[in-house]
């Protein structure tokens, strides 16, 4: 005889699961899960909604973006391995920003414990110095392709990396100056080139120096080929590029950023 499928309330599926009501409701709003309804409108999880709510979660562990997973689960997995080591690569970072952290606060009450003083302008400079030295990724582009900039960098903020671009400029200091101390702290310098980009010299600037550093990655937006030297280097393609994270270029970035990011070097 066979034994019928069990289905689970709300409360039930909440309880063995070790999550909130809500936070199935929430999984049900992004579309990650889909409960059995009773005739009388109940709802109720059977054997595939708990399979897939254990998917969920095992995503969710990894640090995957919750707008990510439904992705993923959508794709069946294709693309797991590219987004884990996107998600190895911000943890890292963020690791080792809170190391540095970490030593700064040590530092600090040790300078104090011995009896030093401290100025609201010390503690400034050295906090100021922490953060300047933050992983992070430095976007370099022409006007003619910063909607293209701009998605981009939400794309990359969503997985957590810090991305700075020209808007992020601060009101005072020198332009200049700015520009080339988050150049020197980035870990990933992205360059869009385009027909523009090619004839700035701010952009070839930027690139040059990302360029020696290592930690150039290179793509381009309306099919602009970079020009010497960076020609030797590889450069997406993102001709036409609406945001498609499954694109095998958009691929080769995150990928190269990812080994940028843990260390590891940018795909050439």
């Amino acid at each position: 005889m066979n034994q019928q499928p069990r289905f689970f309330s709300p409360a039930e599926t909440a309880r063995q699961l070790k999550v909130s009501t809500k936070a199935l409701r929430l999984y049900e709003a992004l579309g990650l899960v889909n409960p059995v309804r009773t005739n009388t409108g109940w709802r109720t999880y059977g054997p595939d909604q708990m399979a897939r709510l254990h998917q969920v979660l095992a995503l969710k562990s990894l640090g995957v973006p919750l707008k990510r997973v439904g992705e993923l689960l959508g794709d069946q997995l294709a693309h797991l391995d590219a987004v884990l080591l996107l998600q190895e690569a911000a943890f890292r970072s963020r690791m080792a920003g809170d190391a540095r952290r970490l030593e700064l606060l040590i530092a600090v009450r040790r300078r104090l414990a011995s009896g030093e003083t401290m100025s609201a302008d010390d503690l400034i400079h050295l906090t100021r110095e922490t953060v300047m030295s933050d992983p992070n990724i430095f976007i370099s582009y022409a006007q003619s392709t910063e909607a293209g900039a701009h998605k981009i960098g939400e794309l990359l903020r969503a997985l957590d990396y810090g991305v700075w671009h020209n808007d992020d400029l601060p009101a005072f200091g020198d332009y200049a100056h700015v520009v080339e101390e988050r150049l020197k702290s980035a870990k990933a310098v992205v360059v869009v080139w385009s027909a523009e980009a090619v004839n700035s010299s701010w952009v070839r600037a930027e690139a040059d120096l990302a360029r020696e550093s290592g930690t150039l990655v290179q793509l381009s937006l309306d099919g602009t080929v970079p020009p010497q030297p960076f020609d030797r280097i590889q450069c997406a393609q993102l001709v036409g590029w609406s945001g498609d994270l499954h694109a095998p270029d958009w691929h080769n970035v995150v990928e190269s950023i990812a080994g940028l990011l843990s260390g590891a070097g940018a795909r050439h």
